[in-house]
């Protein structure tokens, strides 16, 4: 854990030293929460309803301009349960993202997020570019870190080229998770027909090492090959749709354990290598209208897996509608369906899927300039196939009402 944290302080660090002379914003905010769950302890069995409260602090740094942008954000969060023990704690979470355009046509950007948390929370904090993740039980705290590197260069009207890197890395403190750590660079291509239609190519490598903890246990090496097409067109001023799919070709290398020689009746174990063929695709519908905003999408990726496997493929579907009440309020409705099938066979030679369906339905009111009030009720359901069934929590309910405050900012 402490490489990715490093990584993560080194990587907001670097955006922050990059910072301009020019006016920026530190903005900072606190907000109460009082919450309520049917399944506190994401388990299948044992399930306990409680109430919890929680404080989180949030201090933002940006800065606007015509060359160079950021935003770095820190929430740190403290929940405390009603009457169940031993799981009051922290979490933390870091995001920035930074862009700078030294000409008109060459942008270089980096954006990165941390997280160590525990998932104990029933709610939708997500960015919409984050991939869905399988949620883990109560005994397992997580730490997660990615980061991305761009250069984008617009070669002429009509063709634009971008280059990109990204490492993620996955970490559990339980000794029967799997870590995992990923390394992938990419390569696009875009080409704009006409003011409503773009079509383009992509290729990229990845590579995904995973690190189980505790001994006797299979190491796995996941190389992925994409090459991915992509067209984007606005039918209408209000609908757009965009899509971008193709082959991925998948290796695999898992490394057998090995055994001390005192290590009575040692299982027959050897190493295996696959090669598969299998597709990742993004489909996406947007609609707006004057007051609200629709979106439906369907993405198929590779990802870390759950904790028991190091890489999976996941198939998710989601829809996403905003409507403005008036200026102060929003109401929104989410709702998501997420199925990933580990890539790699457990020791049995079955592979681990993990199905998940979720809802949100949230309202946000501006009750003043700096008061923020926000309801939340979330549905949760999360089922696997394996008898190990480790990270099975079935179906769970819960709410939260929050009163967020907003110092005014700081401007130097």
């Amino acid at each position: 854990m402490s490489l990715a944290r490093d990584c993560a302080i080194l990587g907001f660090g670097l955006m922050l030293a990059a910072a301009s002379t020019e006016a920026r914003e530190l903005e900072f905010s606190l907000e109460n929460r009082i919450s309520g769950e049917s399944n506190v302890l994401r388990t299948s069995s044992n399930r306990k309803a409680d109430g919890s409260y929680s404080i989180s602090p949030e201090v933002i740094l940006r800065e606007n301009h015509s060359k160079l942008n950021y935003r770095f954000s820190y929430r740190p969060t403290y929940e405390t349960f009603f009457t169940t023990s031993g799981i009051d704690g922290f979490d933390h979470r870091a995001r920035g993202v930074l862009s700078w355009r030294p000409t008109g046509v060459d942008t270089f950007g980096v954006n990165g997020n941390f997280s160590n948390r525990r998932s104990l929370r029933l709610e939708d904090e997500s960015a919409p570019s984050d991939p869905p993740s399988i949620v883990e039980n109560d005994r397992t705290r997580v730490q997660r870190f990615d980061a991305r590197l761009f250069y984008d260069r617009t070669i002429s009207e009509v063709f634009s080229v971008q280059a990109s890197a990204t490492i993620d890395d996955l970490n559990y403190n339980r000794g029967t998770s799997v870590d995992s750590r990923a390394y992938s660079g990419s390569l696009s291509l875009q080409y704009t027909m006409n003011p409503t239609t773009a079509v383009g190519l992509s290729a990229s490598i990845r590579e995904r090492l995973s690190r189980p903890n505790g001994r006797f246990r299979y190491k796995t090496d996941t190389e992925i090959w994409d090459v991915a097409f992509s067209f984007r067109r606005a039918l209408t001023p209000n609908l757009s749709f965009s899509a971008q799919a193709g082959p991925s070709f998948i290796r695999t290398k898992q490394k057998a354990p090995s055994f001390p020689p005192d290590f009575l009746n040692p299982p027959d174990l050897q190493d295996e290598n696959s090669r598969s063929t299998s597709y990742f695709a993004t489909v996406a519908i947007d609609r707006s209208w004057q007051r609200s905003d629709f979106r439906a999408s369907y993405v198929r990726s590779e990802s870390s897996g759950g904790n028991n496997a190091g890489s999976s493929i996941n198939d998710s579907i989601s829809l996403d509608f905003h409507y403005r009440i008036d200026r102060q309020s929003t109401f929104r409705i989410l709702a998501k369906w997420l199925r990933s099938e580990e890539i790699s066979s457990v020791a049995d030679g079955e592979k681990l899927e993990t199905t998940q369906y979720s809802g949100f339905a949230s309202l946000n009111r501006r009750i003043t300039r700096r008061w923020t009030v926000v309801g939340q009720f979330s549905f949760f359901t999360q089922n696997q196939n394996h008898i190990r069934r480790a990270n099975e929590i079935g179906a769970a309910y819960s709410g939260y009402l929050s009163i967020r405050y907003t110092f005014d900012p700081i401007v130097f």
